[in-house]
């Protein structure tokens, strides 16, 4: 099990509009596959740099989690194709 960092942006309005519900989901999809949830961060709505898909503004979270590294594939696979996820960053802190 590795130490991971998950930033992602939630479309405001979106097909889902509660972003709480969109954040459960993430967290669902990182300990389904035996990750282990250990802080999750919601920092708000803020105003993007750049217009991305006609949105001005998003809902930030971040997400501290343990997985082991095949869990990462599935996770931004469901990411990719989630229509309430507009960006998102996983790293491993500290490399």
């Amino acid at each position: 099990m590795r130490d991971y960092e998950l930033v992602f942006l939630v479309r405001p309005g979106g097909p889902d509009a509660d972003p709480d519900q969109v954040s459960e989901r993430v967290q669902n999809w990182i300990t389904s596959d035996g990750g282990e949830i250990e802080k999750v961060l919601p920092w708000g709505r803020r105003r993007l740099a750049y217009v991305i898909d006609g949105q001005r503004d998003a809902h930030y979270y971040q997400i501290n989690f343990r997985a082991g590294p095949q869990a990462i594939r599935g996770l931004e696979r469901n990411l990719r194709i989630s229509e309430d996820v507009i960006r998102y960053l996983t790293v491993r802190p500290g490399e």
